[in-house]
């Protein structure tokens, strides 16, 4: 009779059989496993860039109304009517605010709107856009009203919702780099995150022009200026290192484009021209030359700004597409 067992031929068969097979099925496990987590972790990319999408264009319209606001607030306790700013520069800063305003309102709604229950940080999407929409109402109810009279107080009120957002910001970018978990989703984090930081380091670049322009002693303001202009450039080669070849023409004519050249060649003229009014002692509403340079380089990079916004919306929208992309793809390989 025959044996079944260790030393049995058939026994032996069997094993040659099998082995292979298991084996076979747990690395058909593991790959579906593998997917499964790519899956997951690209819909948590995809989910926290569509966020950034909408929170991303906050940024502009918000340093912009601060910015002007502050510096009319500072005119005004200079004892210069906000009404005469226009007849002495020629720009019109309430038409940019007045936008600006408009803006700014539309982003945030847009923002609650789509990503309201999203978590930011200890908080939620809705919590701060409430909160940051409430600090926005009160500066812009004491400017109008006139009772913005201190631009100190109006500076501090500024930097904190600035700094919010930018936390804000910083905590969905965050998020989107933790939940990366393969090369082509780290890629994408950090290409995101580098673009928000040029876009943020060309609002501070405006921040830090606008307290220079209504300091009593700018040098601390320029300095900060000359560095966020550094960090801007420094952050968009980066950003061009990271990118593949064929994203890398858009790029480049962002920053050929006029508005970039008109900054470069306006910004030391500026500095220059407000060092020496600050030697004087003057203020610049008092030296023409250099109230027509501010306004000249204020103009310029305003007009960057705006390029670098749109970028910056354009490029984090394809990004959220390539995430959704490989999120499909792994989802299909997890079912085959």
């Amino acid at each position: 009779m025959g044996r079944f067992g260790p030393r049995s031929l058939s026994f032996r068969v069997l094993i040659v059989v099998l082995v292979p097979t298991i084996a076979l099925q747990v690395l058909a496990w593991r790959e579906v496993r593998r997917q499964r987590d790519t899956s997951q972790s690209a819909a948590m990319v995809v989910k926290n860039a569509e966020v950034l999408q909408y929170s991303a264009p906050l940024v502009v319209p918000m340093y912009l109304e601060l910015a002007i606001t502050s510096g009319i607030t500072q005119t005004e306790a200079g004892q210069e009517p906000r009404s005469a700013i226009f007849k002495d520069t020629g720009f019109d800063f309430l038409a940019l605010l007045k936008r600006s305003r408009a803006e700014l309102d539309a982003a945030m709604a847009t923002l609650d709107a789509r990503a309201g229950s999203q978590a930011a940080g200890i908080s939620t999407i809705h919590e701060e856009v409430t909160s940051m929409a409430k600090g926005i109402q009160q500066i812009r109810a004491d400017f109008d009203n006139g009772t913005a009279t201190d631009p100190l107080v109006v500076r501090k009120k500024s930097e904190q919702l600035t700094e919010q957002l930018d936390d804000m910001n910083r905590s969905i970018s965050v998020a989107m780099r933790e939940a990366a978990s393969t090369d082509e989703l780290i890629a994408i984090t950090a290409e995101s995150d580098q673009a928000l930081s040029a876009l943020e380091f060309a609002a501070e670049h405006l921040d830090h022009l606008s307290e220079s322009a209504i300091s009593a002693q700018p040098q601390a303001s320029l300095i900060a200026m000359i560095d966020s202009e550094g960090a801007l450039t420094a952050s968009l080669e980066q950003l061009r290192s990271f990118i593949a070849t064929e994203r890398r023409t858009t790029l480049t004519d962002l920053t050929t484009s006029g508005a970039f050249k008109a900054v470069a060649d306006s910004l030391p003229l500026y500095v220059d021209a407000i060092t020496l009014a600050a030697q004087r002692s003057d203020s610049i509403a008092r030296d023409s030359q250099a109230e027509q340079l501010l306004v000249g380089v204020m103009q310029s990079t305003i007009t960057r700004l705006g390029l670098i916004q749109k970028y910056v919306d354009t490029f984090v929208a394809e990004e959220t597409t390539r995430a959704r992309s490989v999120q499909q793809r792994a989802h299909r390989s997890e079912l085959e």
